[in-house]
Parts: C-alpha cells; structure tokens; sequence
C-alpha cells in the first residue's frame, strides 16, 4: 500500500495549451455575471446563504474564455445555464425561462440534441448517485464513458452553435472525425478537471475520478496517478490538434466556415476551463493564488470542500 501523502504537485496544463490554444475572453463577463447573479437570487434558484459560493465559483468568467465572442444576452444566458446546471441539478429540467430563450433559436435537430444531451446527463447523474448509494466505484473504462455524460459538456458544447448563431447540418455531426473531436474534447476537459477537483473529491470519499480510479486500477501512488492523467491530457491535446487537420471540406463554404468556428469553439472550451480553474475557489479554495504560482495542492479534509460538476 503507498505512504499516505497531504499533497500532490499538477501537471502543468496550461503550458500544453500553449503551443496550440489561445486564451480568449469575452469582454462582456462583468455585466453578464452581475445580470446573471441577480436572476439565479431573485428567482429562488439558490438559497442566500449559497451566494458567496456563486460568486467566488466565477461562473460568468468560465463562461466568458469558453464562448469569448457572443453578446451579452448569449453571455448572460450561457452563465445562467452553468450556474444551475452546477449549483441547482434539480432546476436543470430546464426552468421554463431558460427555455423561453432558447426557443428563437430555431434548429429543431439542435433542440433535439440537445434534449438529448440533457437526458444522458440526467442519466450519468442518477448513475453517479447509485454507484455512491451502493460504495461502487467502476473500472477505468467504464468510468471514462459515464463522465462523458456526467460532465454535462455534451450539451456545453451544443451551445457553441448557439452562441455563434451556427445552424450546422445533422450529416457534420455525424462525421467521425467531427464526432472524435467532440470526444477528445470532452476528454480533456474533464480530465483536466478531475485532476484539478482530485483534493476536494477526496475530502469527500468520492471516488469518482480519473486520479482515484488510476491509484486503483493501475496501483499508482497519489503523484503518479496525477501524472499519469496529465500525460493522458497532453497526450489527447495533441489528438485533437492531428484531428483537426484531417477534417474534411462538406462542399460547401458555408458550412466549411461554421466548421471552422465550431472547432474553435471546442479550442476556447479546452484552453478556457484550464485557465479558469486557476481563477474559480472551486478546487483550491483560499489557496488558488499559491496553487497558481507553485502548482502544489494540499489535500482537504474530509467534508470540508464543495461539489464539482
């Protein structure tokens, strides 16, 4: 059995963004994260008492390096969303107001995506809380396919083409080199949160993430486990970049344009969500600023931290 440790030192994600990624962040992030505080609160979707807990996750911000070019009512509503879907699971049925606004939106195969989208994370959730319920923990492959969904970035990334007003056609989707792109991006990401959530999740006993699973199915010590699953981000960064040159041409400029920018979009998606764990009390709580100039994290004690998504 590995010597019990207090600390583990992160990978250095950023920098494997760097070579490929670049940061962006929507100028708008202040007035959408006012104006979106001020709904959650006034319309009883958190309790007063939750509000210092929203302002310091920094949601707006997350949102503002993951969709840095849309206007402020796409800004404003795209944090509405994040904030329930962490904050308030049980909300996320959608509230009738939420959508109301996405209705102008008219694609019906993106309405029913994204329907979809929302059901599998309903599903991975109410597996999740099972999984908990029984003290069951899944295997590395398993675990991987159900933070696919439990991730709630299926429907994230749909609302790439909602903040850039794309109207993609249901044959790009079904591309498979477009539909390995979404998998290697959601890979990263939620990988990258895993090891960034790794010190609260255990404060915790949850044993949902990638690090616990690979201390586990690999017989890794803690550090090694960290490693491990910042060398599968690295490596999945570079995927997504080979992906990304073999995408076809559909014919059509159009559509080859829109392409483009959704790409784009899983980019801001990956090189925004690192970036702003570095900023969120999230993960490092008090200690985000030490955690961002040394990298090291000390693990919290037991039921101490806050949830993840």
């Amino acid at each position: 059995m590995p010597p019990m440790v207090n600390s583990f030192q992160l990978p250095d994600l950023r920098s494997f963004c760097q070579p490929h990624f670049e940061l962006r962040v929507n100028p708008r992030c202040r007035n959408a994260t006012t104006l979106s505080e001020c709904w959650i609160m006034d319309n009883g979707f958190m309790h007063r008492n939750q509000k210092p807990g929203l302002r310091g996750a920094k949601l707006g911000l997350l949102a503002a390096t993951c969709y840095p070019t849309c206007d402020l009512g796409q800004l404003r509503f795209i944090t509405d969303f994040m904030s329930l879907l962490i904050f308030s699971t049980k909300s996320m049925q959608l509230s009738s107001q939420l959508w109301q606004r996405l209705l102008y939106f008219r694609n019906p195969y993106w309405h029913a995506r994204f329907q979809e989208h929302l059901h599998g994370f309903h599903e991975a959730q109410a597996q999740i809380a099972r999984d908990r319920q029984h003290n069951a923990v899944p295997d590395l492959e398993s675990y991987i396919e159900l933070r696919r969904y439990s991730s709630g970035l299926e429907m994230a990334f749909d609302l790439i083409e909602y903040a850039e007003g794309l109207k993609l056609p249901e044959y790009v989707f079904d591309d498979p080199i477009m539909q390995e792109l979404r998998q290697n991006a959601i890979d990263i990401v939620s990988w990258s949160t895993d090891i960034f959530s790794y010190s609260v999740d255990q404060g915790r006993g949850d044993q949902h993430n990638l690090v616990s699973i690979l201390m586990e199915e690999r017989h890794l010590a803690l550090q090694g486990a960290v490693n491990y699953a910042g060398n599968l981000v690295k490596e999945y960064i570079e995927t997504f970049v080979d992906n990304e040159r073999m995408l076809p041409s559909w014919g059509d400029a159009r559509i080859d344009e829109d392409v483009r920018v959704y790409v784009h979009g899983l980019r801001d998606w990956i090189v925004g969500s690192i970036h702003w764990a570095f900023e969120t009390d999230r993960y490092f709580g008090q200690n985000t600023e030490e955690v961002r100039t040394f990298g090291w994290v000390f693990l919290a004690q037991s039921g101490k931290e806050k949830h993840k998504n």
